[in-house]
């Protein structure tokens, strides 16, 4: 007679734990945007506007590729530049993009393994950012169809502060192109002071925006003013319309105290 409850008891107990819920499975924990999932992936930056704003090769290494360009450290001992603390992307209309440098890190840029050149990407060297920077045969060519691409410079220096100056070196072959308005290489603000120095046996062609671009200095309306080039085996510069070669750019004025 006593077993049958017992029985009951463990029916009810074995139905009662079968009805239990099982415990949900760990979610996959979520990457912060611009860093690298587990898999190797860029993670797409709301910033960026949806663009995968870092593409890595070596995040831990010595260098790190950044869309169309490899960032390296140019003193050659050190790790690769990190974002947001060195550089940044800054994306664009139609894919088109800024790549701002933002400390004093000792960056040296190239073109990623399989990029000759770039028509979407430019470089700002901003206020607060490296005194110097290294490009090798950086070629960028940007877009001049205003119906087509945002009008900037493709490599503008943008310091603000009296005094501040940079020291760009170019080795190999380096181009860079403007458009609209924008100068090829920019000097964009009048305190400041801009040295473009060349390697042996390199070769620079800077060509400015149809819109009264300076090949080397100001944008249209500017005088592009503090420049020194030097060093260079060959120097190839054109300004748009009204736009000096090195200089200023359409209706800019004359420059002054520029050392070529």
């Amino acid at each position: 007679m006593t077993s049958k409850p017992r029985l009951l008891l463990c029916m009810v107990l074995t139905l009662s734990l079968a009805l239990l819920p099982l415990p949900a499975a760990a979610a996959d924990e979520p990457t912060p945007e611009g860093k690298v999932a587990a898999t190797g992936e860029p993670v797409p930056s709301a910033e960026a506007g949806g663009r995968d704003a870092v593409h890595v090769s070596d995040q831990q290494g010595s260098e790190i590729v950044v869309e169309d360009f490899v960032l390296s450290n140019a003193n050659s001992d050190g790790l690769a530049p990190k974002s947001p603390k060195d550089y940044e992307v800054v994306s664009l209309d139609g894919g088109h993009y800024i790549l701002k440098l933002k400390s004093d890190y000792p960056f040296a840029i190239g073109m990623a393994n399989g990029v000759s050149s770039t028509a979407t990407g430019s470089i700002v060297i901003a206020d607060g950012g490296p005194s110097k920077v290294v490009f090798d045969n950086v070629r960028i060519q940007l877009n001049d169809n205003a119906d087509q691409a945002p009008q900037r410079s493709a490599l503008a220096y943008e310091a603000t502060s009296s005094g501040a100056v940079a020291v760009l070196e170019f080795n190999g072959t380096c181009e860079m192109k403007g458009s609209g308005s924008s100068a090829g290489i920019q000097k964009s603000f009048k305190e400041s002071r801009l040295s473009l120095e060349g390697g042996a046996g390199s070769a620079l062609v800077a060509t400015g925006g149809i819109g009264g671009g300076a090949g080397i200095g100001g944008a249209a309306g500017s005088n592009g003013s503090d420049i020194t080039i030097k060093n260079f085996t060959s120097v190839t510069a054109q300004g748009a319309a009204g736009a000096a070669g090195i200089g200023g750019g359409a209706r800019g004025g004359r420059p002054q105290n520029n050392n070529l």
